[in-house]
């Protein structure tokens, strides 16, 4: 049986299944502007002081959710390479490209509050509005579009190692699959980002289960 420290990286997950909908939420539903919305709306927006700080709170939760992801791939890394074996390049694979999403999470975060950050944390003045808006483009591209790529490339590798490693219980590969083809296909649209959150929650919940109390585990194979 696995020690309680094997189940971190599964309570690592669901931290960052909830931090990350709870941040998303606070940062652009709760805060931030529709981006074809006029240039005086982005000020507006900056020069209010609670959204601001809802702003710059959604900001902190996403930047904690990447802490959270972080030792959430670490710790799949390490199941992922048991069932490998060396030199575990596809392990090494997944684990590199949950580190790539870890920082454009992070860049990007950082990138959609930076007007609103300022202005709560120094002396800064508001922006004039369409850098505001330039910033929040810039941001959600970033995390849309190109975090979507190294996420939907590390859910493919665990699938693939879940289906010929046995890594993972054998039905998590079929679903695996079709969430990694929604966050390619889909990236530009909104709902396809919350795939990885419903992925991460699954694999956690596998990660904190007793060893042994799931089929297709790697103790199971012959």
């Amino acid at each position: 049986m696995g020690s309680s420290r094997d189940r971190w990286p599964g309570w690592a997950g669901i931290a960052f299944v909830v931090l990350f909908i709870v941040g998303f939420f606070t940062l652009v539903l709760r805060s931030a502007p529709d981006p074809n919305a006029s240039t005086a709306s982005f000020t507006a927006f900056v020069a209010d002081s609670a959204k601001r700080h809802q702003a710059v709170a959604g900001m902190f939760l996403l930047a904690l959710a990447a802490l959270a992801f972080l030792w959430f791939v670490v710790g799949l890394h390490a199941r992922l390479r048991s069932a490998e074996g060396e030199p575990a390049q596809m392990s090494r694979l997944a684990l590199a490209s949950g580190i790539v999403y870890v920082v454009i999470l992070s860049v990007a975060a950082a990138t959609i509050t930076v007007a609103p950050a300022g202005v709560v944390f120094g002396p800064t003045p508001v922006p004039n509005g369409d850098l505001i808006r330039e910033l929040f483009q810039l941001g959600f591209v970033m995390l849309l579009v190109f975090g979507l790529i190294p996420v939907a490339l590390l859910i493919a590798i665990t699938s693939a190692l879940a289906i010929k490693k046995r890594a993972l219980p054998g039905w998590l590969g079929p679903v695996g699959f079709v969430l990694a083809a929604v966050q390619l296909i889909a990236a530009p649209i909104f709902p396809a980002a919350f795939a990885l959150p419903l992925w991460v929650l699954l694999v956690s919940i596998v990660l904190l289960m007793p060893s042994g109390s799931v089929g297709d585990s790697p103790s199971s194979l012959g």
